[in-house]
């Protein structure tokens, strides 16, 4: 299934936004992608300064995601960013098909990046699938 993801891209990037009209983080905007998708997962407010606060947060709500081996439409895609600490978490994203992956930084908004960036594509670090419970 492909939902209309038509108007989320360059958005701008918004601490703890969750309104496409006024602003997104990473996890505001994985949440709008997700919501198209039909998949309803919990919010969480952090800052997004706060690489181990994030990472702490995705590492608690692990149980409820499946790891995939290849990703799928509608899959939640984990970075680690940092190259001083490459197993810590600290950015998210949707793979949306055709190789291309929606996520947003601050200063740039929301955009398309494809699997195989020379950047983010070695900083992936899983995919995973909602599991529907919690």
């Amino acid at each position: 299934m492909h939902p209309d993801l038509s108007g989320l891209i360059g958005i701008p990037f918004v601490q703890n936004g969750r309104n496409p009209a006024q602003g997104l983080d990473c996890w505001g905007l994985c949440m709008e992608v997700f919501r198209r998708y039909g998949i309803d997962v919990p919010d969480f407010q952090m800052a997004c300064y706060d690489a181990f606060q994030i990472h702490d947060a995705v590492e608690s709500e692990r149980p409820f995601w499946i790891r995939l081996d290849e990703p799928e439409d509608g899959c939640l895609v984990l970075f680690a960013l940092d190259a001083f600490a490459p197993d810590i978490i600290q950015h998210l994203g949707v793979y949306v098909g055709e190789g291309r992956i929606l996520h947003t930084l601050e200063k740039r908004g929301s955009s398309l990046i494809r699997l195989n960036d020379r950047f983010f594509g070695k900083k992936m670090r899983g995919f995973y699938r909602w599991n529907g419970s919690r």
